[in-house]
């Protein structure tokens, strides 16, 4: 049985590198003017995680909790509070890059007009782990910049 090669032109024939899942950063790009600068660097410092779906149009990220400060906490209750006023979404956006090795950006994404719909901070004494940020955003319209 002969195997059929798909015409790739320009790409060879070899197998393709698959992007890592482990190499991103996620920038918040909104109106910086409502938020404490160091917040806002401190989000894309401590975001661990982050997935979005393009059929439901949702963005979810999560953020490990810094023990000394709650810096966090005051910037999810920000982002709540401009959720609530649907004239605020344009105040929220970000932009997620796929990262090489060397940190050169391979690609990128920008989700604008963001809302938060959820969020969940849990505690737990059973589990020996980092308390976390779950933070699930809906966003009107996705872009790749």
């Amino acid at each position: 049985m002969e195997m059929k090669v798909t015409d790739l032109t320009g790409l060879g024939d070899g197998i393709l590198m698959p992007q890592s899942k482990n190499r991103f950063r996620l920038t918040f790009t909104g109106n910086k003017s409502l938020f404490p600068d160091d917040a806002i660097h401190i989000m894309t410092l401590q975001t661990i995680s982050c997935s979005y779906d393009y059929h439901l149009k949702v963005l979810n990220v999560i953020l490990e909790q810094d023990r000394y400060s709650s810096k966090l906490h005051d910037l999810v209750k920000q982002f709540s509070a401009l959720s609530k006023n649907t004239a605020n979404a344009d105040n929220i956006s970000f932009v997620v890059e796929m990262l090489n090795t060397d940190d050169t950006v391979l690609h990128a994404f920008k989700f604008e007009g963001c809302s938060l719909i959820r969020h969940l901070f849990e505690l737990d004494y059973a589990a020996n782990a980092a308390a976390q940020h779950e933070l699930k955003f809906s966003f009107k319209s996705l872009k790749e910049i």
